[in-house]
């Protein structure tokens, strides 16, 4: 069996990178606590809020550590219903479709994650807002209630928006995951892991009719659709902007594109719609999954679901990598490119470019060897690329190295800015083709001004209208560079500027960046356009 570590399985201790999404009435306690034996981490379903029901359901978790979800709206209606469920003590606590806010205090007071679910950019800018630990982006694809992005833009989207303003928060993708492709898929896209809907809702322990489990496994693909008319026939007002993916049937061809029709008849064809659900019938009710229906041909166990799921994904990078140049079939496969959009076009001439790289990975890896370089490939990098080429030759330091950078980069305190233009400033100093290349888009996306790298890159002098912030930072690692320590006079203004803790963090980001641009020099390794 398969493990595959990313930011989330740290986080949340987890073997598995898979949430159970809390699907209203499918994803009960029975449903969560097997998702999180198996590995993963279970959420139950709090749908409109029924006190009994969910305390039923934490019965039926049984002691498992699981989390729940929140139709946010409407728990507002019954915020009493938080306070409840934290008595159980949640491991998270998913807010979804409306504000975070009132929210967010009192499940970061009882000690749970606070997770947000987003269906676009907007959603993810108010996520960040709140601090939330973990984002999911939500992509139409989806079962059950969503709104309009498709998973595979938006889930990189969001990636870069977190990398650029919130590093230290996660990333879950959702929406059309079906099997280990999809988890493979997710994690380059740059989520740190999935929530799985419609997968989970074809399981043992879904809360789902025998019938509604027949109907998904007749079930492809294209056969769903976005539509409110399971909202009208149920009579539940569901704000502007969000629709529901479920199964075309009798029903949506009789009502879809009908609606005000269907509002009319409403006393009559909501008891028809509540009798059909509760029986089972498949046909004239709503049946509630998504296009992820296309991959999945049996009702099985949610841990066999989730620990097959793990298992394909590996094998699914691992062939990846062998395709982009990793060893022949037969040898243990590193992962060697670096994200490709981060690529700067920036063609400045320093020494190394276009020589040949020294020190490049062994091309048969030991264990050790190649147990460090998973760990980077199931990580917040994705790949073993950068100073990680030259440093797989001693596993423990490359290690080291790779927690001190994650640090930096993805917990630090540093705004985004401050941090990629410093490493933009060592980048330069040391003539260091990688992360120059690597750290010039990322300074650009938070916002660093383009002519300020252009002067840096010239070795101009900086635009006068320059952040105070920024000028002071380029000298600080300027004058650590080049002096091995900083003036009084500089010393004095960064107290000022960001205090004792931000500044111990600051020469700690230049020296670490610093001390990989120079082993890369020597290494002569390549930009990351060219790896």
């Amino acid at each position: 069996m398969a493990t595959l570590t990313t930011r989330l399985t740290r986080m949340l201790d987890l073997r598995h990178p898979v949430v159970s999404a809390p699907m209203a009435f499918a994803g009960g306690g029975a449903l969560a606590a097997a998702v999180s034996r198996a590995g993963g981490l279970g959420l139950i379903g709090g749908g409109y809020g029924d006190p009994a029901w969910l305390e039923a359901q934490f019965e039926a978790a049984a002691g498992a550590h699981v989390g729940v979800g929140f139709i946010t709206w409407s728990l507002r209606k019954s915020p009493s219903l938080l306070t409840d469920v934290l008595r159980h003590r949640p491991a998270a606590v998913m807010l979804s479709f409306g504000d975070p806010r009132p929210f967010v205090d009192e499940i970061r007071a009882a000690g749970a994650r606070v997770i947000c679910q987003c269906q676009d950019l907007g959603h993810v800018m108010d996520a960040v807002e709140v601090q939330a630990d973990i984002v999911v982006a939500q992509g139409a694809e989806a079962g059950g209630h969503g709104a309009a992005r498709g998973t595979l833009s938006f889930v990189p989207e969001a990636a870069d928006y977190l990398a650029a303003h919130a590093p230290g928060t996660l990333l879950l993708a959702a929406g059309g995951i079906g099997d280990g492709r999809g988890l493979a898929a997710s994690l380059a896209l740059g989520a740190d892991g999935v929530l799985l809907g419609t997968r989970l809702w074809a399981s043992t322990e879904a809360l789902v009719q025998p019938g509604h489990h027949q109907a998904i496994l007749e079930t492809d693909g294209d056969g769903t659709l976005r539509t409110t008319v399971a909202d009208i026939a149920r009579q539940i007002a569901w704000p502007r902007g969000f629709t529901a993916r479920i199964r075309r049937n009798a029903f949506t061809d009789r009502w879809h594109g009908h609606e005000a029709d269907l509002e009319r008849a409403v006393a009559v064809e909501g008891p028809r719609y509540r009798q059909a659900f509760a029986a089972g019938d498949a046909e004239h009710t709503g049946v509630w999954f998504g296009e992820a229906a296309g991959v999945i041909h049996a009702i099985e166990p949610a841990a066999v679901i989730v620990e097959r799921m793990a298992d394909e994904a590996a094998q699914c990078l691992a062939r990846q990598a062998a395709a982009v140049g990793g060893p022949a079939a037969g040898e243990r496969a590193v992962l060697p490119s670096a994200p490709s959009d981060l690529a700067s076009a920036s063609a400045l001439a320093f020494p190394e470019a276009g020589q040949t790289e020294r020190l490049a990975p062994p091309p048969v890896l030991d264990a050790d060897q190649q147990a460090a370089a998973d760990e980077l490939i199931n990580g917040p990098r994705g790949g073993v690329y950068g100073p990680f080429r030259p440093l797989l030759h001693r596993p423990p330091l490359l290690r080291a190295a790779a927690k001190l950078g994650e640090t930096l980069r993805y917990a630090g305190t540093l705004d985004a800015a401050l941090r990629e233009w410093t490493i933009c400033v060592v980048a330069r100093e040391t003539e260091n083709v990688f992360e120059w290349e690597m750290h010039h888009p990322l300074a650009v996306r938070a916002g660093v001004p383009v002519a300020a790298l252009g002067a840096l890159a010239t070795r101009s002098a900086l635009p006068a209208d320059l952040d105070p912030a920024l000028a002071l930072a380029a000298r600080v690692a300027r004058e650590l560079l080049a002096t091995h320590r900083i003036g009084e006079a500089t010393y004095a203004q960064a107290l000022v500027q960001w205090g004792e803790a931000a500044l111990v963090e600051l020469l700690t980001l230049a020296g670490y960046f610093a001390m990989v641009c120079w082993v890369m020099n020597v290494a002569r390794t390549p930009g990351p356009q060219r790896v």
